[in-house]
């Protein structure tokens, strides 16, 4: 909903929100710190999804939408830390499998019931008709749902959860690089500024 109101550049620069949140209450609720070289690699990876985003923000929105798309935003970025927050002292005994198994049956039932109630809701439900739009979307749901959910969990369950974050920020740089490779999309100077940070911020935090 916040992608939807604020376009893809917004949402990007909303999403560093992230990062900073898991620093801060990673250290009030579990004690964690990274120290000053995490704390570097944590402002270059925030930077440098700034940089690579400035190219792609519009603010040609109504008011009304930017209000929402932001309290969208925050609420997205807050909850998901507090469960990452909340998740970090189970998965140290309980097996990343498991925990994705939990996570993954959570989200599809409650996208149920709200497709359940929605008023489109037989447009909504027509996706789970086998159709040729199957080809790709099944692998990718697989790859960018699952198998990346079990990779995200595994990095909070073995590492600290602020190093863990910073690295999984990388994944707006990694859509750069590959938005250039694939979809041959122009590489502009701050994208490149971004990147080069985002290797400095990863290479920082990866050596806490």
């Amino acid at each position: 909903m916040a992608l939807k109101r604020l376009g893809a550049g917004l949402w990007a620069v909303v999403d560093c929100l992230y990062l900073p949140m898991v620093i801060v209450f990673s250290g009030i609720f579990l004690g964690e710190s990274i120290g000053v070289k995490g704390m570097l690699g944590a402002a270059c990876v925030v930077i440098a999804i700034m940089a690579g985003s400035y190219s792609g923000i519009s603010l040609n929105r109504e008011r009304r939408d930017l209000v929402i798309g932001l309290c969208f935003g925050l609420a997205a970025v807050g909850f998901l830390v507090i469960s990452i927050i909340m998740v970090k002292p189970l998965l140290e005994d309980t097996s990343v499998l498991w925990a994705s198994f939990v996570r993954i049956l959570a989200g599809v039932s409650g996208l149920l019931i709200i497709a359940g109630f929605h008023p489109e809701r037989a447009t909504v439900m027509a996706v789970f008709k086998p159709s040729a739009v199957w080809k790709t979307a099944l692998p990718a749901a697989i790859v960018g749902n699952y198998l990346a959910m079990l990779a995200w969990l595994a990095g909070f369950k073995f590492t600290l959860v602020a190093v863990a974050a910073i690295l999984n920020q990388l994944s707006t740089i990694f859509t750069f690089i590959l938005a250039a490779i694939f979809l041959k999309e122009p590489v502009t100077l701050p994208r490149l500024i971004a990147t080069l940070l985002a290797v400095c911020g990863a290479v920082l935090a990866a050596s806490v």
